[in-house]
This record gives C-alpha cells, structure tokens and sequence, in this order.
C-alpha cells in the first residue's frame, strides 16, 4: 500500500473519532444560526432604512421620513447606536447562567436591534454598495456552514435499502474502515488497495482528492500532501452491499521529479509484480511487469520510515 511519509497528520481513536462528530455537528448549528441571525438583521435594517427616507425618481436621497426623523434625528439615535453594545455585555456576563431558550430569545433579539441600527446606513450608503456587501458576508458564512457537514452517509435500515436504493449507506468494519480500490481513470490499471475510514471517505468525496486512512499507524492522510503524487478523483464507485469502493483517479508528477506514480516503492503501481499461475514449481517467483521505476523514493520521501512491516 503506498503512503506519504512527511505529511501532517494527526492520530485519531475511536473517541477521538466521535468528539470530532460531535463538534462538527455542533459549529453546523453555530453556523446555521449566525446565517439566521445574519438574514433578520439584514431584512430589519432593509425595511427601517426604506421607511427612513424619501427619494425622487432616480432613487437619490431628498429627505427623510418621520420615522426616519424619530430614529435618526432624536436622542433615541443614541439608544438604538448603543444597545448592540448593551446586548455584548450583557450576554457576555449572563451567558453561562442562562437557560437555552433565554440565550435563544437574546440572540434574536441582539439581531434585530443591530438591524436597527444599522439601517442608518441606507442614509449614507448606495442601495447596490450595500447590498453587495452583505451578500458578500452572507454568503461567506453559508459557505462556512456547508463546509462544516458537506456529505452524510445514510443510516442502513434493510438489505432492499442498501442494495436497491439510492441512499449511500457504506458500511465499514469492526475497525471503522472500508477497504478502497483505486484504478487510474483512462488505463484501467489497478494502483494501489487501501483503506478509508469515514472521515477518510466523506473527503474524498467532497474535495475530490483521495484521503486514506493508515490503519497501522493511526493516521489520516491525504494522497500526494507530502510528494506531490496527488490522486484527483474522475469517478467512484461502491459494491452491492456498499462495504467496498473503487476509485476511479488521475495522477500527478511527483514535486521531486520523476512521472506520475501512486506507489512509494518508487513504481507507478503499488501491483508491479505479478504471481505466476498454472502448473510450475512449488516455490513460485514473482515476475515484474514494470521494468523502471517511475520516480526515486529517495529524492521524494528522505529518510521517512518505510511503511512496509515483516
């Protein structure tokens, strides 16, 4: 089984696993809130400004309403200014001691004065300047959130489930692995068997790059970090019973020279030798069908440990 040697890496237990679910679950709903959050105050400060203001034809600014008057131009300017403040501190030496829907019912209530606050904007600033900016906000955290939770596997419920359905419900060992197959893309060539666990698979599939796990050393790593030999994934496929994949890859050059390559012998594939079959002699040798090595080991990992173990 190839592997890189000097990538970053992190030891992962089966605790270690799940506290990592849970965190991952729990910034979603951080992130689904503050995309929530992020929406109220923005329609609040949208309908305040609009009723704030007056404007002729060509949507320039002429004057301001009464509410527009009561909110900007009265002392209650500096009580909507300042309450977002009042909000920060507040929460801030409360938070600990307050119940989930208290916390719930401040934050909702922190959005919306801050939409009310901020409606002076539209006094100030163009319609378009604003709302470029916010969706620029709004989106960078919609982005954040769908980073958080890209892929979810389905829970297996029946064998017509998972055989028949489209529901992608792998099933992975007693060890928390499933083994993967990965062939290059346009040759057809096997170049190495590996396993993944399931953080391993959920970013293969959503960056597109092969990410394996080292069931010998712990570790989670991703194809090509350290050498350069990255594995771009073209295609994937599961089994009947969805406890096996394939993947289908197209390769890179190694960063130290040589061609693109998967194994860390220094061949293009892990399977470079072949087992002779049929009649023959009871100690059988192997026979190479890769005569030259696509790229020096040497050059591309250094004095990393060999991963192969006796």
């Amino acid at each position: 089984m190839a592997l890189d040697f000097n990538q970053r890496s992190f030891t992962k237990s089966v605790d270690q696993v799940a506290i990592d679910e849970g965190l991952r679950a729990y910034m979603l709903k951080v992130y689904n809130y503050m995309t929530t959050g992020l929406v109220l105050t923005g329609f609040i400060a949208y309908f305040f400004g609009k009723a704030s203001i007056v404007t002729n034809e060509l949507g320039q600014i002429v004057g301001v309403t009464q509410v527009g008057a009561l909110l900007f131009g009265s002392p209650l300017k500096w009580v909507i200014m300042l309450a977002p403040l009042g909000f920060v501190f507040y929460l801030s030496a409360r938070i600990n001691r307050m119940s989930v829907s208290s916390a719930q019912i401040t934050f909702w209530l922190f959005a919306s004065i801050m939409g009310l606050s901020l409606a002076s904007v539209f006094i100030e600033f163009t319609q378009t300047s604003i709302a470029r900016v916010f969706f620029i906000t709004a989106g960078t955290f919609g982005a954040m959130n769908n980073t958080q939770e890209t892929v979810k596997f389905a829970e297996r419920t029946s064998v017509e489930q998972v055989e028949e359905s489209k529901d992608l419900a792998p099933k992975f060992d007693a060890n928390g692995v499933i083994p993967c197959v990965t062939m290059h893309h346009e040759t057809r060539e096997v170049l190495m068997f590996a396993f993944m666990n399931e953080e391993a698979l959920k970013l293969t599939i959503s960056t597109g790059l092969a990410h394996y796990w080292s069931r010998s050393r712990k570790k989670l790593w991703k194809k090509g970090e350290s050498s350069g030999m990255f594995q771009k994934i073209e295609r994937m496929l599961i089994d009947d019973d969805q406890d096996c994949v394939v993947i289908e890859v197209s390769l890179t050059e190694p960063k130290a020279g040589g061609t693109e390559a998967s194994c860390h012998v220094g061949y293009r594939s892990c399977f470079y030798r072949q087992v002779p079959i049929g009649e023959g002699d009871s100690k059988r040798e192997l026979q190479f069908i890769e005569n030259e090595k696509a790229f020096d080991p040497k050059a591309v990992y250094g004095d990393a440990p060999n991963p192969t173990q006796l």
